[in-house]
């Protein structure tokens, strides 16, 4: 069930998640308009145009979350009306990084728009994708404010080859406005719009940008042309307008970070602030709250915890081996050492139910952590797990196994061995949970000192690790381990998890060793 009360309080708090997980240049209005020759036609006019546009004018910048880290898209835009509503090019919001023969998916993206660039009054916005056009090449975004300055706009039909035009854009000069003075060249047909040729060139960053008339009309956006074309081009305004005054059709804005995740959440039950471009935030009565989005191909759940303290390690690792799905980790943000709850599952696995029940989790054991680092013990470890009949999800899991390895394991008395050539991977059900697990061996450190240390490398570990968790148990040996409830178990995940499981103790084995364990354990 969406929930838009505290709106802004809701927004603002996932901004920051966002940036857990991971401006402009001031300059003077009087040097920002066009360096163009003095012979090009209605140069004389230009900062009288500067004047009359630079107020509807904005900066787009956008922050793409990646598997890899981070990039920066730019571009210009202008504003179309009084309520917070502006153009832009669509590839200055674009939610996806092409590489060589793909496209990725951006995990999240963060849109910010500078108004009044370039003075004594300009600031940063938050900014939401409404729609955007690969056909028409533009993007329509809404910041939550009133916009009183914005440009008038003009249909094309009027303007005639040999007309002086305006090209206003932020251009390389990201902090500045700038017009440059030009004509039109002629018309041309680009992805099936209709585009004006320009005579006039400008930086990428200007895309997005307003074309004007010499009364500050908008008459195009500028945008790059046919390929076979040189020049600069515009999206005729015509076109703009023809496509905002239509209805949103499937693909106008395809890729968007969060699609996926909105329709889980709008099933769950759960009550969810609106997309900080594509983070959800979900408010707890306990004043925790819980942030979902999409990393990659998985769903991730979190709870920023604030600073991590090192004498904290040993503790989160025991304090992950009792939690039902997440875990605690530890990553570098700008300089700051941050611990985190989460949890990740892969989307194609991902139904309303198991979202609801990961974060009703996630809620609860962030307010137990605050206890828990200062001494507090829970009275009961085991409550937030499900449940049920023991036999019952026994047989489950043994239906799912046989489906996903046939005869490849073995039945103990309250176990099932899936035996490795270096690993051998234990599964069990444990109050309507399946426990998949394996053993590392004892924690790695000849003293508590070392092991605070290596600590925090298995809380960094758990970041990095797209799926389970490394965990301390009570005989004091180390656990990779994924527990998911029966009801939601799939032959894909236990696949991938057995594998998973595999690879990553053999890893851990590379780096420590084979630690001796602290207790022999003959069964999981």
């Amino acid at each position: 069930m969406r929930w838009h009360r505290r709106r802004g309080q809701l927004a603002a708090m996932a901004a920051l998640a966002m940036a857990l997980l991971g401006g402009c240049v001031p300059g003077s209005r009087e040097d920002s308009t066009s360096q163009a020759a003095e012979t090009t036609p209605g140069h004389e006019k230009s900062a009288e145009v500067l004047a009359t546009v630079a107020d509807g004018m904005v900066v787009v910048s956008t922050t793409l979350y990646l598997a890899e880290g981070t990039e920066t898209l730019r571009g210009s835009g202008f504003l179309i009306s009084d309520t917070g509503h502006l153009i832009t090019s669509r590839e200055a919001v674009s939610a996806t990084v092409s590489h060589e023969d793909t496209e990725e998916l951006a995990d999240a993206r963060m849109v910010e728009v500078t108004l009044r660039p370039g003075t004594d009054e300009e600031r940063t916005v938050s900014a939401e994708v409404e729609r955007g056009s690969a056909a028409v090449g533009v993007a329509l975004l809404k910041i939550d404010e009133a916009t009183p300055a914005y440009l008038r706009t003009a249909l094309t039909d009027g303007a005639a080859i040999g007309d002086v035009v305006y090209a206003c854009g932020s251009g390389a000069a990201l902090g500045m406005v700038s017009v440059r003075a030009g004509a039109i060249a002629g018309r041309a047909e680009g992805a099936g719009r209709e585009m004006l040729a320009l005579s006039v060139a400008v930086d990428r960053t200007s895309f997005g940008g307003p074309v004007v008339t010499a009364d500050g009309q908008v008459i195009g956006v500028l945008a790059a042309g046919p390929e076979e074309s040189a020049g600069q081009h515009a999206v005729t305004y015509d076109e703009v307008s023809e496509w905002l005054s239509s209805v949103p059709e499937d693909g106008q804005e395809a890729s968007r970070p969060g699609d996926a995740i909105e329709a889980l959440l709008d099933e769950s039950g759960l009550e969810y602030g609106p997309s900080n471009n594509g983070v959800f935030a979900i408010p707890y009565e306990n004043d925790v709250t819980v942030f979902v989005h999409q990393s990659r191909t998985y769903l991730r759940v979190f709870v920023p915890q604030g600073t991590y303290e090192p004498e904290q390690g040993l503790r989160a690792l025991v304090f992950t081996y009792y939690d039902p799905v997440g875990k605690m980790s530890v990553y570098t943000h700008e300089g700051a050492e941050l611990m985190t709850w989460e949890t990740q599952v892969r989307l194609r696995d991902m139904q309303p139910g198991y979202l609801k029940f990961i974060a009703d989790v996630a809620a609860t054991q962030a307010e137990r952590w605050r206890g828990f680092v200062k001494g507090e013990e829970p009275e009961d470890w085991y409550n937030l797990y499900p449940g049920g009949d023991e036999d019952a999800v026994s047989g489950k899991l043994e239906a799912i196994l046989t489906s996903t390895l046939g005869s490849g394991f073995e039945k103990t008395e309250t176990s099932f061995k899936i035996p490795g050539e270096n690993v051998d991977v234990w599964t069990q059900p444990f109050r309507g949970i399946v426990y998949i697990h394996a053993f590392a061996g004892g924690m790695p450190g000849e003293d508590q000192a070392e092991q605070l240390v290596n600590a925090e490398e298995c809380l960094r570990r758990n970041f990095k690790d797209p799926l389970g968790r490394l965990s301390l148990d009570n005989d004091n040996d180390m656990v990779w381990e994924v527990q998911v409830p029966v009801e939601y178990l799939t032959s894909a995940m236990l696949r991938e998890t057995i594998s998973m499981c595999k690879a990553q103790v053999t890893d851990w084995w590379d780096k420590y060793g084979q630690v001796p364990f602290n207790e022999t354990t003959d069964d999981s």
